[in-house]
C-alpha cells in the first residue's frame, strides 16, 4: 500500500485502532458506550490507564475505528478473494495456499463478517468495533441507543460494529 497510515495499520497491530482519527461526536458516542460498560469510567480522563475498560462483571475492547480508505480498500480485497474461494464449489489443491494465506490474513486483521469497499463507517470515521463482554445484546443494543449509536444485528461477525445515528 502506498499510504504510510494505511501500510503502517497493516504491518503494526498496535497501529490498527486509531481512535483519533473519529469524528468528535463519534468519540464521545464511544466514551458514553464505554461509561455504560464500566460506570467507573465516568470519574477517569480519557487517556488515564483505568480507561482499558475492566472491572469483575463487565469488560470492553475497542478492536477497531477510524481505517484509512487505502487499508479498508486492502480489507475489502481480503474478504472479497476469500468470499470468491469459499463459494466455489471446489477448488483443488492449487487453492490451499491461497486458501491458508487468506484466512491467515482474515485472523490477522480480526475481520468479522462483513467488509464495506465503498462508504464504509470505519473510514468516514463515524464507527467503530467494540467488543463488550459481561452484558446481554438487548443491553448492549440499549446502551447505544442511549449514546446515539446504532448496531447491526442479525449479521454474524457483526456484533461489535458500533456506528453513530
Amino acid at each position: 500500500m502506498k499510504d504510510p497510515e494505511a501500510n503502517a495499520m497493516d504491518t503494526d497491530i498496535s497501529k490498527r485502532v486509531n481512535i483519533s482519527g473519529l469524528t468528535t461526536e463519534t468519540r464521545n458516542a464511544m466514551r458514553c458506550l464505554q461509561e455504560k460498560v464500566v460506570p467507573e469510567l465516568r470519574f477517569t480522563p480519557p487517556g488515564d490507564p483505568r480507561t482499558q475498560g475492566n472491572n469483575t462483571a463487565r469488560a470492553f475492547k475497542v478492536e477497531s475505528a477510524y481505517r484509512p480508505q487505502p487499508y479498508q480498500d486492502h480489507l475489502y480485497e481480503i474478504y472479497s478473494k476469500r468470499k470468491q474461494l469459499i463459494n466455489r464449489k471446489r477448488y483443488g489443491k492449487e487453492c490451499d495456499s491461497l486458501r491458508q494465506t487468506l484466512d491467515a490474513q482474515k485472523r490477522n486483521h480480526s475481520l468479522g463478517g462483513i467488509v464495506a469497499q465503498t462508504n464504509s463507517r470505519h473510514s468516514s470515521g463515524t464507527g467503530f468495533d467494540m467488543s463488550i463482554q459481561g452484558a446481554s445484546q438487548g443491553q448492549i443494543s440499549a446502551w447505544a441507543k442511549d449514546c446515539g449509536l446504532g448496531r447491526l444485528i442479525g449479521i454474524r461477525g457483526e456484533e461489535t460494529h458500533f456506528f453513530l445515528k
